[in-house]
């Protein structure tokens, strides 16, 4: 194992975390809304977010509006985990120059792309 792999484990341990740590309030929503979708919490919820733009679905408004809340929450987050791990993450230098003209050419592109099509 390089030492590179060694330095970045840590790193590695934390974006676990965060990826587990962010889905669970999804599945936290889900369960609770199949175990009680009648609670007076989902109506409180569906009604103080009136105002919030969001796409819902017209079988379930309820789970929707309140899983469409975390997600547009779920950047900060996102940030907060990204600063977290950037202080052990080991970054190598790239010294090849037709990877770094790949990654200037093709990463907006496929953020274009992305952004464009979803």
């Amino acid at each position: 194992m390089s030492d590179k792999n060694i330095d970045n484990r840590r790193a590695n341990n934390i974006l676990y975390i965060s990826a587990v740590v962010g889905i669970l309030p999804l599945l936290a929503i889900y369960f609770l809304y199949i175990y009680n979708p009648q609670s007076p919490l989902w109506y409180s919820v569906f009604n103080s977010m009136q105002d919030i733009p969001s796409i819902t679905s017209d079988f379930n408004p309820l789970m929707t509006k309140a899983m469409d809340l975390y997600c547009k929450s779920a950047l900060l987050l996102a940030i907060f985990f990204f600063l977290v791990q950037l202080r052990y993450r080991k970054i190598d230098k790239i010294t090849d120059r037709k990877k770094i003209l790949q990654a200037c050419v093709l990463s907006p592109f496929f953020t274009g792309c992305m952004l464009t099509w979803f």
